[in-house]
């Protein structure tokens, strides 16, 4: 933890450590690993949330008295292993309750089995594996490269996790050369119609300053387009208003423009497409086949198929994704870290048996696959995910200032011969691997 790692340096750059430090550091580090193992429950019972609470709050305490004696200049050494040494009875109490409750019965009669955070990615293979796509594709291409010069608007329909976003990255980077000025931008919810409007104008304006790009109305935007043939995809639209909006800015003339949306709800998909039900291209989820056929290329990386001992479970996995390529591609992620582990599988399969009754929707797939993925993730990455939530919906982080960021924060430790930023740069890699985090496309 952070703070062995706090007082490791201290106690490496004392002469003279007093015997009640090196006790107070055993017993911290016998209390850290049982907080670690604890938190690895997917749902410990009432008992272990108290303990570990407490426990973390120590931790917390303990690191803030470390933290402030370091900004006040260290002073004598006499007076912070003074203050330290006054957590030694809150410590040796955290344990014996730890042992009082009993707690280690708890971790024995667990059935969660965590990923293997020291597996890395396969090498050459995508974070999201494609199935079923070919024929939809070339369909979609079709329409948007035809040699009609009037403004097409085309809406890309489904429900979550289904795969619109990924068509419409595919048709991006396919499409986007052909013309001559492009954009991608991200709504949300509430979205902030002025990043919006500000994010397309500074990608179809690239060479302009990024603080000359302030869109004071949409006239600006309308203006810098008007004699040209753009491409711009808006995703994840979630209500008309939004669109009655941005559709101002885009001049319809007849230079072959393109504009490609996409959503979740028919209503908004028609109204973008002016009601031409004819460019509505509805994505539905895969069949069964195509699903176990995703699963088995990315888990079995070499080729040579599903054994035949995890196939029935394997049928019973497939059958709780409901066809969606993203619970599908997290599933075969979580699998692929240890797929030789048939027990690996069982829990798999189990924990959807128990958590997907009959008939669940397809937002109810996806909320219980993350949660089945995130329970299965070493402490470091549970705690690298969660620091996303700091951030408002839709952020675009940058991963170079997001890495530094979780290095900075003392969230991640690195043994002997690693560099810090290389565990965080990992970490990150292994989210993406994961299906956890949205790579932003370039």
């Amino acid at each position: 933890s952070p703070l062995l790692g706090k007082l490791d340096e201290l106690l490496a750059s004392t002469e003279h450590t007093a015997p009640s430090i090196q006790q107070i550091r055993a017993n911290l580090g016998i209390t850290s690993t049982r907080l670690v193992e604890l938190s690895m429950l997917q749902d410990p019972p009432l008992v272990a949330k108290y303990w570990m609470k407490d426990a973390r709050e120590l931790s917390y305490d303990m690191e803030d008295c470390l933290d402030l004696d370091q900004v006040a200049g260290g002073g004598e050494e006499a007076d912070w292993i003074d203050r330290i040494a006054g957590f030694r009875s809150r410590v040796e109490e955290a344990n014996r309750r730890y042992e009082r409750y009993n707690l280690d019965s708890i971790l024995g009669s667990s059935t969660n089995i965590p990923i293997d955070h020291r597996l890395k990615p396969a090498v050459g293979k995508p974070a999201m594996e494609h199935v079923g796509m070919e024929g939809p594709m070339d369909e979609l291409r079709r329409w948007l490269t035809d040699e009609a010069q009037e403004l097409k608007v085309v809406s890309i329909v489904g429900v979550g996790g289904v795969g619109k976003s990924t068509f419409a990255q595919k048709l991006w980077r396919k499409l986007g050369g052909q013309f001559d000025c492009r954009a991608f931008v991200h709504t949300a919810k509430k979205p902030d119609m002025r990043r919006i409007l500000r994010s397309i104008l500074s990608q179809v304006r690239p060479r302009q300053q990024p603080e000359v790009c302030e869109v004071h109305n949409l006239e600006d935007l309308r203006k810098h387009l008007l004699d040209k043939r753009y491409f711009i995809i808006v995703e994840d639209l979630w209500d008309t208003s939004v669109w009655d909006v941005v559709s101002r800015a885009f001049p319809k003339g007849n230079c072959g423009s393109r504009i490609v949306t996409t959503t979740k709800f028919e209503e908004v998909a028609l109204t973008s497409c002016g009601y031409h039900s004819k460019y509505v291209f509805k994505i539905k989820p895969l069949s069964e086949d195509l699903s176990k056929e995703l699963i088995v290329r990315r888990v079995f990386v070499s080729g040579k198929g599903c054994p035949q001992q995890c196939s029935a479970i394997l049928d019973e996995i497939t059958n709780k994704c409901g066809g969606l390529p993203l619970a599908l591609n997290i599933i075969a992620s979580l699998l692929s870290c240890q797929h030789e582990v048939l027990e690996h599988w069982k829990h798999a399969r189990d924990f959807l048996c128990n958590s997907l009754r009959t008939n669940p929707t397809f937002d109810e797939i996806l909320k219980q696959v993350v949660n089945l993925c995130y329970n299965s993730l070493p402490h470091c990455l549970k705690t690298c995910l969660l620091y996303f939530s700091i951030y408002p919906e839709n952020y675009t982080v940058m991963k170079e200032d997001l890495v530094k960021q979780w290095a900075a924060e003392g969230f991640l430790c690195a043994t002997k011969g690693e560099e810090i930023m290389a565990v965080a740069v990992s970490c990150f890699d292994r989210l993406v691997n994961l299906g956890l985090i949205q790579p932003m496309i370039s």
